[in-house]
């Protein structure tokens, strides 16, 4: 037997199952820990979504007990915040908390097992980040011209650049041909994905 030439892992019927012979392009595709840190990322701002969802439902029930409550001087039914108050502040917070949240959620799932959709729904998110991060960089400036907002131009500061981190991250690894080659799916595999269909 020739040492020199040894028979490739692929063509080798005694080789073990265990090792990963996919490749894309020639090269072998392994799971880097960078599009595991965007998944991570998606993780992590889909939580604080849910926590801002149930903390901001809170404070409208809340508001909505003040005012409507027995020990309420609006208890006889004059409510100044009108009885579509609860509807459109639900709408609200489900619009630009609990969606947006779901789909960092699903969307940290797709970049986790390598799905070109998670990829493409990572890029949108991104650009929708930018975008929200400007708004809060324009409020930021506005609120520092206003006598006291000091505070709140901090706290809207820090959150604009928590959103300016994610598309960063986005773009800066999953634009990059070697991570972008974990999203495709090798030949043999869709192949096999026919004959079994």
């Amino acid at each position: 037997m020739n040492d020199d030439n040894p028979t490739p892992t692929e063509h080798n019927p005694f080789s073990s199952p265990e090792v990963d012979t996919s490749t894309v392009a020639g090269q072998e595709v392994t799971k880097s820990a960078a599009v595991l840190a965007v998944a991570v990322a998606n993780f992590v701002l889909g939580t604080l979504g849910l926590l801002c969802t149930g903390y901001s439902m809170y404070g409208v029930l809340n508001v909505m007990d003040q005012f409507s409550g027995p020990d309420s001087p609006f208890s006889n039914g004059q409510n100044p915040l009108g009885p579509w108050f609860l509807w459109v502040a639900v709408g609200v917070t489900l619009l630009f908390y609990f969606v947006p949240s779901v789909c960092f959620i699903l969307t940290g799932m797709g970049v986790l097992h390598r799905r070109q959709w998670g990829r493409i729904m990572s890029f949108v998110l991104g650009g929708l980040c930018t975008m929200a991060a400007m708004f809060y960089l324009g409020l930021t400036a506005w609120m520092l011209t206003m006598a006291g907002g000091i505070l709140g131009a901090g706290f809207m500061l820090g959150f604009s650049l928590i959103l300016a981190i994610y598309p960063a991250m986005v773009f800066s690894i999953l634009f990059r041909k070697k991570y972008a080659a974990e999203f495709v799916k090798p030949a043999k595999t869709l192949k096999e994905d026919y004959l079994d269909a």
